[in-house]
């Protein structure tokens, strides 16, 4: 798979800015209603009606959502880089009545947690079968290994302009410095194991066998090797998409493709 992102924090230096206007109730909006039928007009209990009340409700939303990945997907020194990211903007407040911070989850891989409501949430698993199929959360992540730091997709911190004139960070994180982490297998050429593997009882334990077609990200692809027991989820295996085999983390193998 081939995926195109912004520049990020994480990165290092400064990031891109990105300016938005947030039209609460715009005019043409208003103008849209006007027409409707008054059966037509729902009304929900409660208006947002202020930036600040918008920011409060993202992040009571996200907070706990990025908290949850950090402990499922990024423990240890796997969210080191993520938590200090959200460091350098700490002098901005998120929460409570007058916030001028908000995190927030955008774009692709951002997860279907993130674009539902915890109290009627069902995560559905196409590839799962029986009670398993609808799920609270999801199971995987898609990340990107910068110098050996995983960095998942989506996350973004709104800051209000006038917060941001205030107190802009002097400062951001340095270039990623490498860190040895077991992010991609060890191959001896494409499609083939290292050497030692199949010989260990759990390598040959098949789960996957090569040219099994299996769901990574909800795309079909086809394997280019087998998948074993020996495999650790954060290790890479060759997959084909349709336009010549890649890398896929043996962790964001959802399944056989039915």
């Amino acid at each position: 798979m081939h995926r195109e992102r912004l520049r990020a924090v994480l990165d290092g230096g400064e990031p891109p800015l990105i300016e938005i206007t947030i039209g609460l109730r715009a005019e043409d909006v208003r103008e849209w209603r006007a027409r409707l039928a008054a059966s037509r007009k729902a009304v929900p209990r409660r208006s947002v009606e202020t930036a600040g009340r918008l920011l409060a409700a993202l992040e009571l939303q996200h907070a706990e959502l990025w908290q949850r990945e950090l402990e499922k997907f990024f423990e240890g020194g796997n969210g080191d880089r993520l938590r200090q990211a959200l460091d350098v903007f700490k002098q901005f407040s998120r929460g409570g009545k007058d916030p001028e911070a908000a995190l927030v989850r955008l774009g692709w891989a951002s997860h279907a947690e993130a674009k539902s409501l915890a109290a009627v949430r069902r995560v559905e698993r196409p590839q799962a079968k029986g009670d398993a199929r609808f799920a609270s959360e999801g199971s995987s992540r898609h990340v990107i290994d910068l110098n050996g730091h995983p960095m998942p997709f989506g996350w973004a911190l709104l800051i209000r302009k006038d917060a941001w004139e205030r107190k802009a960070p002097d400062a951001f994180l340095a270039l990623p410095a490498s860190r040895n982490a077991p992010v991609a297998a060890t191959h001896t050429g494409a499609g083939r194991p290292a050497a030692g593997r199949g010989e260990t009882v759990l390598g040959r334990q098949v789960l996957y066998a090569k040219g099994t077609k299996v769901l990574v990200g909800g795309e079909e692809a086809v394997l280019h090797e087998d998948v074993t027991r020996a495999h650790k989820p954060s290790e890479e295996i060759m997959a084909d998409f349709g336009d010549g085999p890649e890398p896929v983390r043996v962790d964001e193998i959802e399944g056989p493709a039915e």
